[in-house]
């Protein structure tokens, strides 16, 4: 259908003021390509690509970086005008500027033992506020030494402490010293981390001697494994008889079970040394923690495992090599029990299962194949570290599971 030819002239005027407006319009717009309107309109689904190409065509290109960070960094927000309800942008209040990210930590010189009860500081001066005193040792990473202060790393920040707060080379915690201290009498726990224990225990938690220890546990008298009295009576003969040492003293600690893993977890939280590891149960001082496993045997191994680290401090002493004092741990753990539940040190315990698919092994037999797969591979850079690896190492590193196999095996 055509147009009638009086209403196409009427329309020619209209067109020639509307192609005039879209000129102006334009030639605005190629002057203030960073307008609200024109950024809004690239997120539009059709003319999204054109208005994105036209801000991209218009806006200036962007300067190359300084060679030195800004100081500040201005955070913008949107606000609406008194009487408008177009956002427009203004820089935050004063609290919302902040200072760019850290700068990268310098490359640490080395590392070095801190004393328990050491205090980091913000500032190498004796007056700065004290921003974390450490509860046990801790290997620390050295930054910088400036006078009678070190610079280390914190938790991804820099702090300061006395040099004075670092261990001598004689005197590194956690197994190397040269020369081990002797065997003691048996610690007491820690008032307060017992103190936690009963707490996360909640109350149900009961009270029994087991084997010469006291026992805390939220488990019901029904879930507590039968033999689990008996392996815990036999550990100390099976120590003597598989050592030929006599451990100093009697028997002494407390034992917390908890019966359930989160309230284990909470509870390993709080020792530092020990944060972030997939660890199974835990000795400090004179008392051993660890949640309920599945199964009886597994639960009765763990707890062998922990003990054996209390024994080896009254036979021993208390700085003993970490292949040394974990290797003994995982040798008596792994050791074969009787239908009773008691200890038949030297020969390997634990199951052998299959399943449809594949076998499961646990126990001594579990740590066995463990280290048989180490030594199918080439262990022999393996060794010389292992007998030279701190403690932090031998947990911590990437090769913590050939060191717990080989230590067994020795």
């Amino acid at each position: 259908m055509r147009t009638p030819r009086r209403g196409r002239e009427r329309l020619a005027p209209g067109l020639l003021l509307l192609l005039l407006g879209f000129a102006g319009a334009a030639a605005w717009l190629t002057r203030h390509p960073e307008w609200r309107g024109l950024e809004r309109a690239a997120e539009w689904p059709l003319v999204g690509p054109l208005a994105a190409r036209f801000r991209a065509a218009y806006l200036p290109a962007p300067s190359a970086p300084p060679d030195e960070p800004p100081r500040w960094v201005v955070v913008w927000e949107e606000v609406e005008p008194p009487g408008s309800r177009i956002p427009t942008r203004r820089p935050a209040p004063a609290e919302a500027v902040r200072l760019p990210a850290p700068e990268p930590l310098p490359a640490p010189l080395g590392e070095s033992w801190a004393r328990p009860g050491s205090g980091l500081r913000e500032r190498p001066e004796a007056t700065a506020e004290i921003r974390e005193r450490l509860r046990d040792w801790a290997l620390l990473a050295v930054l910088e030494r400036r006078g009678e202060w070190v610079a280390v790393e914190r938790g991804g920040r820099r702090l300061w402490l006395e040099a004075a707060a670092l261990s001598a080379p004689d005197e590194r915690p956690f197994g190397s010293a040269p020369l081990p201290v002797g065997p003691g009498e048996p610690a007491a726990p820690a008032p307060e981390r017992l103190a936690e224990a009963r707490r996360l225990l909640g109350p149900a938690a009961r009270e029994m001697p087991l084997g010469g220890y006291l026992l805390l546990t939220d488990l019901p008298a029904a879930g507590l494994p039968p033999a689990l009295g008996a392996t815990v009576a036999a550990l100390e003969p099976a120590y003597r008889e598989r050592t030929g040492l006599t451990p100093v003293g009697t028997a002494a600690g407390v034992i917390a079970l908890f019966a359930s893993e989160e309230a284990y977890r909470a509870f390993q939280a709080g020792e530092e040394r020990l944060a972030g590891l997939p660890v199974s149960g835990h000795a400090r001082g004179g008392l051993v923690a660890l949640p309920a496993a599945a199964g009886e045997d597994e639960t009765a191994t763990v707890l062998v495992h922990e003990l054996a680290h209390l024994l080896n401090r009254r036979a021993i002493g208390p700085a003993l090599p970490p292949w040394l004092d974990e290797g003994l741990a995982e040798e008596l753990a792994g050791s074969a029990r009787d239908a009773a539940g008691g200890l038949e040190p030297g020969g390997y315990g634990g199951r052998l299962e299959r399943d449809e698919r594949r076998w499961t092994a646990t126990g001594g037999l579990a740590a066995l194949f463990q280290a048989a797969r180490v030594l199918e591979g080439d262990p022999g850079p393996l060794l010389p570290a292992l007998l030279e690896r701190e403690w932090t190492a031998f947990v911590r590193g990437p090769d913590a599971p050939a060191s717990y196999a080989l230590s067994f095996l020795f």
